[in-house]
């Protein structure tokens, strides 16, 4: 959590100001914590935690995948964007033209 006022920053610090008014100052993360659900075996909570992990590995892969089209449809439009585009250089030097015939 976030305090944005100097004021509240005051009083999440006990009165004592560490920072500069009008800075942010951030709580630090809290430890998570772990709570058995009543009514349910190790068992039960052992596949819930696994649903859940199959679940989640079922996005990861869903957006791994996405974010593969996307790279492989841009590589594709800048590949063909400069198939279309030719360079010309041209010599602005009088020097470098002396003497050659084209």
């Amino acid at each position: 959590m976030a305090y944005y006022s100097a004021s509240t920053t005051a009083d999440f610090l006990g009165g004592r100001r560490s920072a500069p008014p009008g800075t942010l100052a951030v709580q630090p993360p809290q430890p998570p914590v772990s709570r058995v659900p009543e009514g349910k075996t190790p068992g039960e909570i052992k596949d819930d935690l696994r649903t859940q992990l199959n679940a989640v590995e079922k996005l990861q892969y869903q957006l791994t995948s996405q974010e593969l089209q996307f790279t492989q449809r841009m590589a594709q439009s800048e590949q063909d964007a400069a198939e279309k585009v030719k360079v010309t250089v041209v010599s602005s030097s009088s020097e470098s033209n002396e003497g050659e015939c084209w």
